[in-house]
């Protein structure tokens, strides 16, 4: 079994984003009603969750807690030949401050899904296809377009960021994103 098909297996799929009948997954701010649409292309197998649909993805913390209780908009798995990445994507139509600390948020709960998934599979004696691990990827998509880098030769040459130490990449919405551009 690949990892993508284990994280299928163990994610709950009313969290999965469907495609359209061609194929294309869109993201959008589900908030906001004339948010641009960014278009997302791929290659290989993927799957779309969006897990914060009610404002919060774990009931057991106090709400009242910035950051802890939220995920980012989408979470993306890809598998790219034996490597299976995951991008934690935000979208902000406004600042982008806060989209740092969701991302920040976004990865801890990934790394929480793939210890579940690995205890699952360890239970259960499944077997991996390839090197069992994940790549994760943090992308910002906002209606304000990035402020040009100096030090940037190549449009997806990702930023680290100074607090959270993560490598993120900024563009601008409504945008065809292509993901193993990003695979890096």
């Amino acid at each position: 079994m690949k990892l993508i098909q284990l994280f299928d297996e163990v994610l709950d799929s009313s969290f999965k984003v469907q495609p359209d009948s061609a194929g294309i997954y869109y993201l959008k701010e589900s908030s906001i009603q004339y948010y641009l649409y960014t278009k997302l292309k791929k290659e290989g197998k993927a799957f779309v969750y969006k897990f914060d649909v009610d404002g919060g993805i774990f009931p057991f913390f106090d709400y009242r807690k910035s950051f802890i209780n939220k995920s980012s908009d989408y979470i993306i798995f890809n598998q790219k030949e034996n490597a299976l990445f995951v991008f934690v994507i935000e979208l902000k139509s406004k600042s982008i401050k806060k989209a740092y600390q969701q991302l920040f948020a976004s990865e801890k709960f990934v790394d929480f899904i793939y210890s579940m998934a690995e205890a699952y599979r360890r239970i259960n004696s499944i077997s991996i296809e390839g090197s069992g691990e994940i790549a994760i990827r943090h992308i910002i998509l906002s209606k304000k377009p990035p402020r040009p880098k100096t030090n940037v030769k190549k449009d997806n040459k990702y930023d680290t960021h100074p607090n959270f130490d993560y490598k993120y990449v900024h563009k601008k919405v409504g945008i065809d994103l292509f993901l193993e551009n990003l695979c890096t």
